[in-house]
């Protein structure tokens, strides 16, 4: 093979494989763009997907319901026991209990989309 034929395969092969190299680029390219749309993971969001921070809001809400309305309704029993009021302020704050629970369901309903 001659030197000149030497170069010109190196340069055919080069341009084949640039052209390859491109086309795979943008291939490539096209399949990540298809891959993520809408994934929700790394990108945008795209309505449907949860992160990690409405995730653990929606626990932590679930483990203070509760909390919520127990410890109202605990101290509205001590109280009606201490002052012998059963159940004025059992009642009294088992309410506002649940009005509070109450509120913070419309508050995580609120955030996930369910009241605009």
């Amino acid at each position: 093979m001659a030197p000149d034929d030497d170069k010109a395969a190196r340069a055919d092969g080069a341009g084949a494989e640039g052209a390859s190299a491109e086309g795979a680029s943008t291939d490539s390219a096209s399949e990540d763009a298809a891959r993520g749309a809408g994934s929700g993971r790394r990108g945008g969001r795209d309505g449907n997907d949860v992160t990690w921070r409405e995730a653990l809001a929606a626990i932590g809400l679930a483990l203070a319901i509760p909390w919520v309305i127990g410890v109202p309704a605990y101290v509205g029993w001590y109280l009606d026991r201490k002052y012998d009021t059963w159940p004025l302020w059992f009642i009294v704050l088992l309410l506002f209990g649940l009005a509070g629970a109450a509120a913070d369901l419309y508050k995580l309903l609120k955030q996930f989309g369910q009241f605009k």
